[in-house]
């Protein structure tokens, strides 16, 4: 997070409270890359479903605090 943000994709506002609130949002920078995200995500999808096509079992996990998890 500490580089998106040294890049200037995100901005970092830190709440002086307890406990210490931290949020992020993309700056202008960042919504920048809205469309390469896009194509990230449908190459993502098509990998999934191919490999699904292929016979492999894969599982979707719920987002948690690390990010999306994919269990083979």
């Amino acid at each position: 997070m500490r580089e998106l943000e040294k890049a200037g994709i995100i901005h970092r506002e830190v709440y002086n409270e307890v406990p210490l609130r931290v949020e992020y949002s993309l700056t202008e920078r960042g919504r920048s890359l809205r469309h390469i995200l896009e194509s990230m995500s449908d190459w993502g999808t098509k990998l999934i479903e191919e490999r699904r096509e292929a016979g492999e079992d894969i599982e979707i996990l719920a987002p948690n605090d690390k990010g999306l998890r994919i269990k083979d």
